[in-house]
């Protein structure tokens, strides 16, 4: 078995919401950009794919999560706009 320690950042999400005197001159009742990133990092020394994967007990083993497969990374960028 290994030491199956991490940390993780899961869910980042920044927005800025322009002020009403900008969007107004633009003839917009608001505007908002945004980016998301889901499954940012994860810090460990654990030599398999997955650390939040275990045997059930607390105990990682080398090998358990051999058919499994990480959580995705992704990252979204978005506007929102009133009319």
């Amino acid at each position: 078995s290994e030491n199956g320690d991490y940390i993780r950042l899961r869910n980042v999400q920044l927005g800025y919401a322009f002020p009403e005197t900008l969007t107004k001159k633009i003839h917009l009742r608001s505007l908002r950009v945004y980016a998301n990133a889901v499954n940012v990092f994860v810090l460990t020394n654990y030599s398999g794919l997955d650390p939040d994967i275990s045997a059930g007990n607390g105990v990682f083993t080398l090998g358990r999560d051999s058919f499994s497969y990480p959580p995705t990374r992704s990252f979204n960028f978005g506007i929102q706009m009133g009319l």
